[in-house]
């Protein structure tokens, strides 16, 4: 893997660099005083000198010296990846019955730029629940398969963070074509792939000197050390499911919504349904496939009855599936440390703090 350095002021030359070879740019912005990840097309509208200031169910932006090192907002890759709603097929009537056509899968060449490392893992994550096995999920696949990635290493955690916990961050190893980590100076930017080296080309930087490595790595080190959350996984599939019974859920769920915005945010979450949206004078029909959540009364309802009837017990799948099940389904945690579902909870409900309850609590 090659190292080099690159000036700040450079920054928005690369971005530019990434839109030459074709891609669409999906990076941070600011919107409304939120970190928004959108299609960019220049560098000026790049979210840059601000940071996020995040504690559970609290979010704020503030002005900083650090050029591209703030954590993420409410946005993740899957947005993108694995789009809210997206149209299966599309159904018109004609003279002879009718007529349905697929609606294909797009082509889209698209590159996140300044992602963290948490949300690579995300898609990672993703890769083994949507691309793996017998059934795999088309456009998902196509998008990913066109996908670059550009991640920008975190030296500064939230107060809801905790990759280093979960072993995604805070800096990335793998799965990336470049990776910036901010330096006093500069950028140290790491190839992963020759499609880095591909948007490095014909930029001027110099190679990384054992000075340059060792700041990146005393950053990384104490971002690990300000992290704003910590959660022990040892064993910890196995003591949630010696704690199914715990009065924990059902303690957690008297300040529980249910309004699904932490799976709204999370960027694993990959529930879908299916629904059918005719037009109003039934000559057409358009098949739709849009998120849905297990917090939603309506997930666990079928023919039969209603198998999760009550919050505590949706609250209870949500939190076993991403520290437990998922383990057994794609062997990897559903959770990647991101902390997005404490931020973005209207109550402020800390899911760490619901993993310990649930271990002590009988």
């Amino acid at each position: 893997m090659n190292a080099y350095v690159i000036g700040k002021g450079q920054l928005p030359d690369l971005f530019e660099r990434c839109r030459a070879l074709g891609y669409d740019v999906i990076a941070p912005t600011l919107e409304d005083g939120v970190i928004r990840l959108a299609p960019l097309g220049s560098a000026k509208e790049l979210a840059m000198n601000v940071v996020t200031v995040q504690s559970p169910g609290k979010y704020r932006t503030e002005s900083s010296d650090l050029v591209f090192s703030f954590t993420h907002g409410p946005d993740s890759p899957k947005r993108f990846l694995y789009p809210p709603q997206r149209n299966a097929w599309h159904m018109a009537k004609t003279e002879k019955g009718f007529e349905i056509r697929g609606m294909g899968c797009k082509e889209e060449r698209i590159a996140f730029f300044g992602i963290k490392s948490c949300d690579l893992a995300s898609i990672e994550v993703l890769d083994r629940t949507l691309m793996k096995g017998e059934f795999k999920d088309e456009q998902y696949v196509k998008m990913r398969s066109n996908a670059a990635i550009v991640v920008a290493n975190c030296i500064n955690p939230s107060g809801t963070c905790f990759c280093s916990s979960m072993g995604t961050g805070p800096r990335a190893t793998h799965g990336f074509d470049l990776a910036l980590t901010e330096l006093g100076r500069g950028f140290l930017v790491e190839a992963g792939t020759e499609v880095g080296e591909e948007m490095l080309n014909q930029m001027s930087k110099r190679g990384a000197e054992p000075s340059d490595l060792e700041e990146a790595k005393s950053r990384i080190k104490a971002a690990e050390a300000r992290m704003g959350r910590t959660l022990d996984t040892t064993d910890l599939r196995d003591k949630l499911y010696a704690s199914l019974e715990s009065q924990a859920f059902k303690e957690v769920t008297k300040r529980c919504l249910g309004c699904a915005n932490c799976t709204s945010v999370c960027p694993t979450c990959f529930c879908t349904m299916v629904q059918d949206v005719p037009s109003l004078d039934g000559r057409t029909s358009d098949r739709q496939i849009t998120w849905d959540s297990c917090f939603n009364y309506q997930f666990a309802q079928v023919a039969g009855g209603h198998f999760r009837p009550e919050l505590w017990a949706r609250y209870r799948q949500w939190m076993t599936h991403k520290f437990a099940y998922w383990l057994d389904q794609f062997d990897t945690f559903g959770c990647i440390g991101c902390g997005r579902c404490i931020t973005w909870c209207p109550v402020g409900i800390d899911v760490i703090q619901s993993v310990k309850d649930a271990q002590v609590m009988k």
